[in-house]
């Protein structure tokens, strides 16, 4: 049985080839890659869409002042508003991730977080996933050393719903 080994070192390859149960063969030296003609090179052939309009500049991306309150139940929140999209984004995120698990005990937090989009009451894994996956929306739990967070974007329109599902 033969083994070849091949490794590109900038412009050169070098291959050896080394025998199992018997000698290697003597080496190689190492040889130049084939170079390419410029002369030679065949252009490539027209694109059937026509010419590619120039992408420009990205415009400059400027988020909006966050509206920062405390709720009645004492939550801070900060409130980010762009009404150009017909979508709403959700993070709910506590401080408390794997850095705090219980000492012997590691991996709650990551554990907690997994199970958020688990079910819960009379609705199961499948029928949550099916009554978010309906509205169009996604779920996300996270967990880090320093934080959870639970996730959930849907459309505008299905907003109460999807709160009520999740």
């Amino acid at each position: 049985m033969r083994l070849l080994t091949t490794v590109t070192l900038a412009t050169w390859t070098v291959a050896s080839t080394l025998s199992c149960g018997g000698q290697a063969p003597p080496p190689q030296p190492p040889r130049p890659p084939p170079s390419a003609s410029v002369s030679s090179a065949v252009p490539p052939p027209p694109d059937p869409l026509g010419p590619r309009p120039e992408a420009g500049l990205p415009t400059a991306f400027l988020p909006p002042p966050p509206v920062v309150f405390t709720s009645t139940d004492g939550i801070t929140v900060w409130l980010l508003e762009r009404h150009d999209a017909p979508v709403v984004s959700c993070d709910i995120t506590v401080p408390t991730g794997a850095a705090s698990d219980p000492p012997g005990k590691g991996g709650v937090a990551y554990t907690t977080a997994a199970m958020l989009d688990e079910g819960a009451g009379k609705r199961g894994a499948i029928d949550l996933a099916r009554a978010i996956d309906d509205l169009g929306a996604s779920l996300g739990t996270e967990a880090n050393a320093d934080s959870s967070t639970v996730s959930l974007t849907v459309l505008t329109r299905h907003l109460r719903e999807a709160c009520s599902s999740a």
